[in-house]
């Protein structure tokens, strides 16, 4: 029998630099990838803002803090989940957590992942541009029904 497997990555990583009350863009991009099971599963994945202690400050964050996972059309078992609206209301240094969750008879933790630190400030930011790689992911993810 197969052994099963979960791996979660940040495709898309959170700008290093944000202006506070700007969208967190590009929007930040989770893959969860899993190996050993056919079956296609609901997944959620619910975010955190930490700060620099590791303490939720999630009440800083705006936007939605859950998404569900959308199945990648061009792989065998994975699963997008795209978070487009968020942004970091207070200064400070700060890192997100996902939290992957399956839906079956109730939810259970899969898996974690951590972003890089986003360093938010009261000066003004220019916007990030995304690359032409993650202009092509986030196509990848409007495809799959996760970002729109």
């Amino acid at each position: 029998m197969p052994e099963h497997t979960v791996e979660c990555t940040f495709i898309i990583e959170p700008p290093v630099k944000v202006q506070c009350g700007g969208s967190l863009y590009p929007p930040f991009l989770l893959q969860l990838s899993k190996t050993g099971d056919d079956s296609q599963s609901t997944y959620v994945a619910n975010i955190t803002l930490l700060n620099e202690n590791d303490e939720n400050v999630s009440d800083a964050l705006l936007g939605p803090k859950s998404a569900q996972g959308g199945f990648r059309p061009d792989s065998e078992g994975s699963y997008l989940f795209a978070f487009p609206e968020s942004q970091i209301s207070t200064e400070g240094t700060f890192h997100l957590r996902a939290d992957i969750y399956k839906m079956e008879q109730g939810l259970r933790l899969v898996t974690q992942v951590s972003s890089r630190d986003i360093d938010a400030t009261g000066n003004t930011v220019p916007r990030a541009i995304a690359t032409p790689e993650e202009e092509e992911k986030m196509e990848i993810a409007r495809e799959a029904g996760a970002l729109k």
